[in-house]
């Protein structure tokens, strides 16, 4: 069930997922599953899986790794954030990304077994991750009633945005060397096809999609670095 949200409702990440060691694959699903499905809710989207399971399986990942209580309460903060639709500048941006997304990194940590000494890279991805999301869903997000990101005189984001991405990305990426082995070759292939979809993006393609020549290309480039 977990992996069926994934696959329909975070395509980037989902193809990434399926990378991971088998041992960890299932609590990486139980981890995103239910983020997904309630970011879902907020968004208005449809909305696939059956909660009760997708917040049991949440719920058992945090107790089996032990999740600080504070990490659930700033993913939550965010959630209920985007039930007002705010008009955000970088400082509240910048907070909504500590529970929507650099927390989440913390909790990829935990899973895939990296020692504290990496948490602050671990944040920083998670923070890139989000930030290129932002940008790339730009005018579907505007649909929907939320702004994210400030906007240059042609009412797109600023490209700063970008840099920002590009630096948390750089940092995020120096705490691969804590990660077991196995585990860091998902966490490669997102970061090349986040780096992808940015180059993209100062081309001049406003919401790129990496499709499945894409993702074949940039999973060789992953496999023979």
């Amino acid at each position: 069930m977990t992996k069926e949200v994934m696959d329909k409702c975070s395509t980037t990440f989902a193809c990434c997922t399926k990378a991971f060691p088998k041992e960890i694959r299932k609590d990486v699903y139980g981890l995103y599953g239910y983020i997904r499905y309630l970011d879902n809710i907020v968004d208005g989207d449809e909305l696939v899986g059956d909660i009760k399971r997708l917040a049991y399986n949440f719920a058992y990942v945090n107790k089996k790794y032990e999740m600080p209580k504070e990490w659930k309460e700033d993913f939550y903060t965010s959630m209920r954030m985007d039930l007002d639709k705010v008009h955000h500048n970088d400082e509240s941006m910048l907070r909504y990304c500590r529970g929507s997304a650099e927390v989440i990194g913390l909790m990829m940590a935990k899973i895939l077994g990296a020692p504290e000494e990496a948490y602050p890279y671990a944040e920083h991805l998670g923070r890139a991750y989000q930030i290129i999301n932002f940008v790339r869903d730009f005018e579907e997000d505007k649909e929907k009633g939320y702004s994210y990101l400030q906007v240059d005189r042609w009412g797109q984001p600023e490209i700063r945005y970008l840099d920002m991405f590009e630096t948390s990305l750089f940092f995020g990426e120096r705490g691969l060397k804590y990660l077991p082995r196995k585990a860091r070759r998902p966490i490669r292939y997102a970061n090349a096809m986040y780096r992808w979809c940015a180059k993209k993006i100062r081309q001049g393609n406003k919401n790129p999609k990496p499709n499945a020549w894409v993702r074949a290309w940039l999973k060789f480039k992953v496999l023979i670095w």
